[in-house]
């Protein structure tokens, strides 16, 4: 039986008013991870404590010297950032079907409080459109290939900047977002000497790609490399911002799955 969607979650009551959540816990929330801490504990048959002996190594705190230690009162002391590190420590310590059900229960609540963050492969990761979302779960999954490992050290270096907080480094996460595009396309291509502008014109000669296609692909590279901050000096404001950001990586995953595809890549 399909569990049934409360009121508040079908309306979204309770949504705040400045969308998801990125720098503090919503005091349900904290309410939240402990129900879900003590359903863990059912499930290992072991004390929740233990847990919080492995949160505590990696939050630099205090070390409890007894069980009777109380994990409420430690929990509800975490900043957001420091949450988002408990939750990487305790899914380190499980097992592949604990995990799943750990994260699986873990994003599920920071859904229903809106918390701006998701927990991927035991990584915290910022929430962006669902859309871009899929382009890059699929991109990552491609980028797992030995021969793509260049491109997929960028990407993974394009999401940590964007992920990065108090505030995400935009214009680190640009350029190697649209770099991580360049080099799958010199690795399709079997030559590393192309340039990205080269690699499209072959694309189009070889693949038949669109002209259309290729010149959004080509401005792409040329606001990597227009942007101020990005492939130059910032003597002024920041030019880009992390809407840019966004828009950038979830444009470059979905050029990263066209690009696999021309090629006959899989696609999970």
């Amino acid at each position: 039986m399909t569990e049934r969607i409360p009121f508040s979650q079908r309306y979204e009551t309770r949504r705040p008013s400045e969308g998801l959540i990125y720098d503090r816990v919503p005091q349900r929330l904290y309410h939240g991870f402990l129900n879900i801490l003590r359903q863990l504990h059912e499930r290992l048959r072991r004390e929740v404590w233990q847990l919080a002996l492995q949160m505590c190594y990696r939050l630099d705190r205090e070390l409890p010297y007894a069980p009777s230690f109380l994990l409420s009162e430690f929990i509800g002391d975490l900043d957001w950032d420091e949450l988002c590190d408990a939750c990487e420590a305790i899914w380190e310590r499980l097992d592949g079907p604990n995990r799943d059900w750990l994260s699986n229960e873990m994003n599920a609540l920071f859904a229903r409080r809106y918390f701006g963050y998701e927990l991927r492969d035991g990584r915290m990761e910022r929430v962006g459109a669902r859309a871009q979302e899929k382009a890059i779960a699929e991109a990552r999954g491609i980028l797992r290939d030995p021969d793509l490992s260049g491109p997929d050290q960028q990407f993974q270096k394009a999401i940590g900047f964007f992920n990065r907080r108090p505030e995400p480094d935009c214009e680190n996460c640009v350029k190697e977002a649209v770099s991580a595009v360049e080099g799958v396309a010199q690795v399709l291509l079997e030559d590393d000497s192309l340039t990205f502008s080269q690699a499209l014109k072959r694309l189009r000669k070889h693949k038949d790609v669109h002209p259309t296609l290729l010149v959004l692909l080509d401005k792409l590279y040329g606001y990597r490399s227009d942007a101020e901050g990005v492939a130059h000096a910032l003597t002024g404001d920041k030019e880009v911002r992390i809407e840019e950001a966004e828009f950038v990586l979830g444009v470059s995953a979905s050029a990263i799955v066209y690009f696999a595809r021309l090629f006959g890549r899989p696609v999970e």
